[in-house]
This record gives structure tokens, sequence and C-alpha cells, in this order.
């Protein structure tokens, strides 16, 4: 008995041990992953917000190489859920995903090397925010479906990618191969790029927040999504292209195609680099415009039925079978779909008459026979 006491009271204390060493770092495994569990500068020891005190400055748990950087060894995963900052870079190994999720935000006030096989992921509601340059090579991965600022340039080499849906924002220039064109790269802020189909029509909308060194936006279209033709140009609202102040535009395509077509800005600055929006899918259902008159024949008052006709007046002409005019006058299209009372003249006596009605440069002309009162 008293052997198994003391075999207890050892399991005890060392598992004490192990809970008081987890605790002491910042990243506590789980699940094969690493999570932050609280806000702070990961080159603060005291805080021990990243790892634990090493000789070096700059390791993340578990790895400790020497090398003055937030280094992520091969297969593993780092969750991010607080404010972390740094003056390092980041390096990602191979296999390895960090994952910065809503509400994180990783801040490095150095670069980002990705030059290996590793993932990074910005979930809806991140944010990575890297002051200088972003390297990104090998067959590394950003997948941005949150924000990414990133201060300096970013170089794109051998199969390095990046994609997503959330928005990049770069002061410096992108080399190599592009981003995918679902991203939506800044140096403007732009908050929504939205569309809506009318009878005749398909109406685009977009708003930015901020406009830096902006000249002008392309308003692009395509039946395929992938080749793409200039529709219209619009020049930037913003004074001398630059705005803090939000600034809405629209674009009205007066000939879309019917079926589905895809719509993109293109946006140029001042030194004429560009960047292009995420891409929209608009379905344009052709509506066909139509009048009518019922009942026919009548006794003097009828119906005019309109179908995708706008709000605006139409000039009535009646005319009889010798093709004279017996009367013009104004009918107000109150209704895009709708019924509107019309009574005849009185004295127009019975016969048969041809109804025309002018709308928006259509005609519609349909022959009426009117009955004795």
């Amino acid at each position: 008995m008293k052997t198994i006491r003391l075999l207890k009271a050892r399991i005890r204390f060392m598992l004490i041990i192990l809970i008081t060493a987890i605790s002491s770092i910042s990243f506590a495994q789980k699940g094969g992953g690493y999570y932050s569990l609280k806000n702070g500068d990961f080159l603060n020891k005291v805080d021990g917000v990243w790892g634990t005190s090493t000789t070096t400055s700059c390791n993340c748990v578990p790895d400790d190489d020497g090398v003055c950087r937030i280094d992520i060894p091969s297969n593993q995963v780092v969750h991010i859920r607080h404010t972390i900052t740094s003056s390092c870079t980041i390096y990602i190994g191979a296999n390895s995903y960090v994952v910065v999720e809503a509400g994180g935000t990783l801040t490095l006030s150095g670069g980002a090397d990705m030059i290996g096989d590793g993932f990074l992921q910005i979930d809806p509601g991140g944010t990575v925010s890297v002051d200088g340059d972003v390297n990104l090579g090998g067959n590394s991965t950003v997948i941005n479906n949150g924000y990414m600022f990133i201060g300096g340039n970013l170089a794109i080499t051998g199969s390095g990618y990046i994609c997503g849906t959330g928005i990049l924002k770069i002061d410096g220039s992108i080399s190599g191969g592009p981003p995918c064109n679902t991203l939506i790269i800044l140096p403007i802020e732009l908050l929504y790029f939205k569309g809506e189909t009318t009878a005749s029509s398909v109406d685009l909308y977009w708003e930015t927040a901020t406009e830096q060194n902006n000249d002008y936006f392309d308003i692009e279209r395509s039946t395929d999504g992938v080749n793409y033709t200039e529709l219209k140009r619009i020049k930037s609202k913003a004074l001398r292209g630059n705005s803090s102040s939000n600034l809405k535009y629209n674009v009205t395509d007066e000939n879309p195609i019917k079926g589905i077509s895809y719509y993109r800005l293109k946006q140029t600055d001042l030194d004429k680099k560009f960047q292009y929006s995420s891409i929209i899918s608009i379905d344009f259902l052709s509506k066909e415009s139509s009048i009518s008159f019922f009942p026919n024949p009548n006794n003097g008052e009828l119906f005019v039925n309109y179908i995708n006709i706008e709000n605006k007046d139409a000039i009535l002409t009646i005319k009889n079978t010798l093709n004279n005019i017996i009367y013009t006058g104004t009918v107000n299209a109150d209704a895009s779909n709708g019924n509107k009372i019309f009574t005849m003249p009185e004295e127009m006596p019975p016969g048969i008459y041809f109804y025309n009605l002018l709308i928006n440069d259509k005609s519609f002309t349909q022959k009426i026979i009117l009955h004795p009162r």
C-alpha cells in the first residue's frame, strides 16, 4: 500500500509540473495544433505570449532552432485567436498551417518569408498586417478570406499562390505570378461591388471607403468569366485621386447579354498601375415590354395593361379606319405591371379605331372596336 501511495504522489507531482509548463506558453497543443491564449508582444518574454523563455527572442513553440524569426516547423497547425504582435519575420514550414481566425490579428513589423510548402489562412474577420515585404515562393499558399495589409512589396515566385475572397491592401508593388482575381486588391478600399437587373438593363453599384492615387475605374464584362471587354470608364470622384470619405459610383449596362454575364472593376492608379475587384455574376432575363387594351370590343370605357413599362408619360393617338387622327393626349404609365382605366372621348361614334401608345421610343398599336354606348 505504501508503494502505491508513493506512486500516486509521484504521478500527481508530474501532472502538476506538466500543467505548469503548458500554462507558461501562449500556444497550448490541442488536437495536433497550437492556439493563442492571450494578446501580447511575441518578443516580450515576461508575458510569455508566444513561447517559453529561450535563448533567442523569436522562436515559435515548439521549435527552437536558434533562428530569430517566428518559425513554424513542419506538419503543425497554429490557430491565432488573439492580437499577436512581433518585430520578427515569419517562416511557415512544409505542410504547416497558420490560421488567423475571426477576431484574431497577427501584426509583423518585420516581413514574411513563405518559401516552402506552408499555408497561411486568414478567415473572415481575421487580419494579418505585415509592415515589410512578403516573399511567397516554393509551393507556399496564402488563402485570404479576411483582410491582409502589406506595407512593402509582394514577390510571388515558383509555385507560390495567393487567393481567397478577402481584401489585400498593398503599399508596394507585386512581382511574379499575379494573385487570383477573386481577391479585392486595394490601393482603394472597396466596400462593395454589386449589380441588379431591370426590365432592359443591368445596374452596377460600388462604394469606396478610401482611395489613394486613384485615376479611374473600367467596368469590364465577360460571358465566360475569363475573357473580358471594357464596358465603360468612370473617373475617380476623389480629389486628385485621394479620399478618406465614402464615395459611391453607379453604371448602367444598357445592352446586357441574355443569360449569365460576369462583371468586374479594373481600378487604375495615376501612375497606371491597376488592380481588379472581385467578380460578380448577373443573370439577365430579357423582359419584353407590352401594352394592351381591354375589354375589346367595349362600350367606351377600357383598361390599359402595362407589362415591364417604366413610370413615364405615354402619348396616346387614336385614328379611324381612314387614318385620320381622332384624339391625341397623354396617358401616364404609373405601374410597371398593372392596369389603368381610360375613358374614350364621348364624341367618338361607334366603329373601328386604332389605338397607338408611344412610350420610351417604343410604339404599341391595337385595333379597338367601339360599340354603341
